[in-house]
C-alpha cells in the first residue's frame, strides 16, 4: 500500500496571488469611488463601493493629521490621512491618497491660519 501526497506549493502561491490582486482591486475601486473636497471651512469625504459614507469635518474641529502608509501603500505608491478631532467623533481616515503628505501638509495650514484666525 503507498500513499502519494500532492504538492501543495501551487495551490497555496496561487491563493496567494489570488489574495493579492483581490486585495489590489479592492484598492483600486475604494480610490475611484471615493471623493474628497477640502476648503478653508471643512473637510468633506466620501467613500463607498455599495453603499457611501459621508463624513464632513469642521476645520476648527480638526487638532491634526496623521500619515499613514502600510506595505502595500509603499509598493503601490499610496497612504492614508488619520484626521483627530475634538469631541466625542474622534478620528476620521481617509485612504488611497497618491499625494497624501501634501494634502497632510495642506490640512496643516488649514488648521494653523483657524488658529490664527480664532
Amino acid at each position: 500500500m503507498t500513499f502519494s501526497v500532492q504538492p501543495i506549493g501551487p495551490v497555496i502561491g496561487g491563493l496567494l496571488v489570488f489574495l493579492a490582486l483581490l486585495a489590489w482591486l479592492s484598492i483600486f475601486i475604494t480610490v475611484q469611488r471615493s471623493e474628497y473636497f477640502i476648503s478653508n471651512r471643512r473637510v468633506f469625504i466620501r467613500q463607498g463601493i455599495l453603499g457611501r459614507r459621508t463624513h464632513e469635518l469642521r476645520i476648527e474641529w480638526v487638532t491634526g493629521s496623521i500619515p499613514q502608509q502600510g506595505l502595500m501603500g509603499k509598493l503601490l505608491n499610496y497612504g492614508s490621512l488619520v484626521f483627530t478631532e475634538v469631541g466625542i467623533r474622534g478620528i476620521t481616515k481617509i485612504d488611497g491618497l497618491s499625494d497624501y503628505l501634501e494634502i497632510k501638509e495642506l490640512v496643516d495650514n488649514l488648521i494653523e491660519d483657524n488658529k490664527r484666525r480664532s
